[in-house]
């Protein structure tokens, strides 16, 4: 009888995991939404609550977080936690393709997943394309393992995500184009001989029941069981959103994307580019694999880079296959040498050289940009130059296959330090959370800023004069959706735009101006100052540079530190609600003589 045994390649996949979920799931509610994910939150509340829905061109997480919403309740960590989720479940996608790609790549390809910075910091984000990524690679995987029930279920979750699968969808798709005009297409034969499954496998039987259960899911999720009728077609809607995305600019410069590459993805970068290169010079990993994934990598960073409303989200789709060219090329190059006592000792010269290296780079980083340290840089010049040189002295003692695991392990090490930091960076101290001034490519402008301070001010008011926290009257002149999203649970709140005008309220008498009015900076038509008490809260919070990188890209680098825009919203507070406070118009002045 078979028996399922715990191996150590479990464990690793379990350690995988457990970094993933905590770079993920760690603090996911203590960051405000913004603009872009608390219009989706808000269309899942409206699911939630029953009342009059709008659904954009993603139902399937409309309707799965609005049924979170119901079991749980409206906070920012449930509002992210189908991404988390989706991004944490992606780890474990390199098992279904264990046998084509081996088991040292599969699990270097699982930890790569975990760690990288670009994919956590999208799996933080309410209605990111990291969901519909996750499930379009699972639905593949289950295809792969010849189960097509479940991956015609996950296909058709993907269809239900929006634009960003077509995005991926279209890269997926030339890619198979081209291969199959230049018959370069993986042999599913030789798959099947290396699952050891030699049975005859009806393709068009499983071609029918897949479509059959994408069609079931569908209309289930697609209808949360046809209770939201109009989200059928909703996700149709993601189509000519797409296509609009093509000629609607986002004002995200295209090098941004590969400066994006460069400083969050250097292990997937540089290892992806050495195994394109030792493919070209030297065919030691499977050939229709590798062509495979260099031209999926190619034509979806095209993509990307050519898509007028691009963002760094989009990059999803060519980290897979980078990630995938690295891990294969990393499993090749761990392979030990007949002394491994050599390569341990080459990876941890390797490991201690560019860490001084780094030292030096951040103390110049510190210096500043304008005045550069010849002395520093002369150092740094120096320790890169002794790296190289021992490596050299090292394979002419021994030989370069002693030396090869050294410089992989090392580096690798090093390099993975360097992506976990900036994973914990980008998850944990960016994007609203504790140090605002941190900016961070991957996450969309506008952020949110003192929503916090802003929503405790006024329960603060509301408890004074209503002995509630959420039944203070207020008026709402700020159209957007972080606004909506922070204020959803108080009860009173009149939006300007469609009641009476925030500029009628000179208007009215003294004792029926509302208790609080929340506006951008005030016109100079429009002056409460006699009647009010203002404060002024940095609510939407930008880079305030257009460049690939800040102008300051030493500092950056290492600090993240950068200049920013804040568009300010101010709260004012009448008079009279304050103890000792007393109510007087700007008419009332104006009539004195």
């Amino acid at each position: 009888m078979k028996t399922n045994r715990l191996t150590t390649e479990h464990l690793l996949f379990a350690l995988a995991l457990l970094l993933g979920l905590g770079l993920r799931l760690l603090n996911l509610g203590q960051a405000p939404l913004s603009d872009s994910e608390s219009a989706w939150a808000l269309q899942a509340l409206s699911v939630a609550q029953g009342g009059n829905l709008s659904i954009g061109s993603q139902p399937g997480y409309v309707f799965l977080t609005g049924a979170l919403f119901w079991l749980f309740n409206d906070s920012n960590t449930i509002a992210r936690l189908l991404p988390a989720l989706a991004g944490s479940v992606l780890i474990l996608t390199p098992l279904f393709f264990r046998p084509y790609l081996g088991r040292g790549a599969a699990v270097i390809l699982a930890f790569g997943l975990a760690l990288d910075p670009g994919l956590a910091a999208i799996s933080r984000q309410a209605g990111s394309p990291i969901v519909a990524a996750s499930c379009a690679v699972i639905a593949a995987g289950f295809i792969f393992q010849r189960r097509a029930r479940p991956g015609g279920f996950f296909a058709g979750l993907a269809l239900l995500c929006g634009v960003a699968l077509w995005m991926g969808l279209l890269g997926v798709g030339l890619t198979l184009i081209i291969l199959r005009w230049r018959k370069s297409l993986p042999n599913l034969d030789d798959i099947a001989e290396k699952k050891n499954d030699p049975a005859p496998f009806d393709w068009r039987a499983s071609l029918k029941q897949g479509a059959i259960t994408l069609a079931i899911t569908l209309f289930l999720v697609g209808s949360l069981f046809f209770s939201c009728p109009q989200g059928l077609g909703a996700w149709l809607l993601s189509i000519p959103d797409f296509l609009k995305g093509w000629v609607t600019p986002s004002g995200m410069p295209a090098l941004r994307l590969a400066a994006g590459l460069a400083v969050y993805q250097p292990i997937a970068l540089i290892f992806g580019l050495v195994c394109i290169v030792h493919f070209l010079i030297k065919n030691h990993i499977s050939k229709p694999l590798v062509k495979s994934l260099i031209l999926w990598f190619a034509l979806s960073f095209l993509i990307s880079f050519s898509y007028a409303g691009r963002s760094m989200g989009d990059l999803v789709w060519s980290l897979l296959p980078l990630w995938t060219l690295a891990s294969l090329e990393l499993a090749y190059l761990f392979t030990p040498g007949e002394n491994p006592w050599i390569s341990i000792g080459q990876a941890a010269l390797t490991f201690v050289l560019l860490c001084i290296a780094w030292l030096i780079f951040a103390s110049m980083a510190r210096a500043g940009d304008i005045f550069l340290d010849w002395r520093l840089l002369a150092q740094l010049i120096g320790a890169l130059s002794l790296l190289v040189f021992a490596a050299y002295l090292i394979s002419l003692g021994w030989t370069w296959q002693e030396t090869r695991p050294g410089l992989a392990w090392g580096s690798v090490a090093f390099l993975s330090l360097y992506m976990l930091s900036a994973a914990w960076g980008a998850t944990q101290y960016s994007a609203g959370g504790k140090e605002l001034y941190r900016q961070d490519l991957w996450y969309p402008a506008p952020l949110t800023g003192d929503a916090d301070l802003l929503v405790s001010t006024l329960e603060d008011l509301s408890l004074w004069n209503t002995n509630h926290h959420e039944t203070i009257d207020i008026r709402l002149a700020v159209d957007a959706p972080s606004m909506r999203w922070v204020l959803r649970d108080f009860q009173n709140i009149e939006i300007a735009s469609t009641q009476t005008p925030v500029s009628d309220l000179v208007n009215l008498p003294p004792d029926e101006l509302p208790l609080i009015i929340i506006t951008y900076p005030l016109d100079s038509d429009l002056n409460l100052s006699a009647a009010y008490r203002g404060q002024d809260f940095a609510w939407q919070i930008y880079p305030d540079w257009d460049t690939s990188l800040p102008p300051s890209w030493l500092s950056w680098l290492v600090f993240r530190n950068a200049p920013q825009e804040s568009y300010q919203v101010i709260l004012w507070a009448r008079a009279d609600i304050f103890p000792g406070g007393l109510l007087e118009s700007e008419m009332t002045d104006s009539a004195e003589p």
